[in-house]
């Protein structure tokens, strides 16, 4: 069976993704883990990059996978700034420089722009 995506929460159905399937919203299933861990190493020194092309920041959303990422299909860049998170956009595509380097953010994860308060 081939592995299906989550369109709410990027994660693999079933491996990863705990949202309803009756469209209800997804609840927390570990009060630790039901939101972002806030904190001061929260930067946006790597970015992420989903299965679904859009951009994350580690510790400031929980819409990446429990196990390895690159395992998963993700991509990621290390040292990338502030600067190259708020210019990510389909004309401004982020490409992976590891992991899975095929991937390219195209959008970024609005849960984490809001996080850390970046437009």
């Amino acid at each position: 069976m081939p592995e299906k995506l989550c369109e709410r929460c990027e994660m693999i159905v079933g491996m990863g993704c705990a949202c309803p399937t009756d469209g209800r919203a997804p609840k927390a299933l570990d009060p630790s883990r039901s939101g972002p861990a806030a904190g001061p190493d929260v930067t946006c020194d790597k970015i992420l990059i989903s299965p679904t092309d859009m951009a994350h920041i580690p510790g400031a959303c929980v819409h990446y996978a429990d196990g390895p990422l690159d395992e998963a299909g993700w991509g990621w860049v290390s040292g990338a700034g502030t600067d190259v998170w708020t210019r990510i956009s389909g004309g401004n595509p982020l490409q992976a420089t590891a992991g899975n380097t095929s991937r390219r953010a195209m959008t970024r994860c609005a849960h984490c722009a809001e996080f850390l308060g970046f437009p």
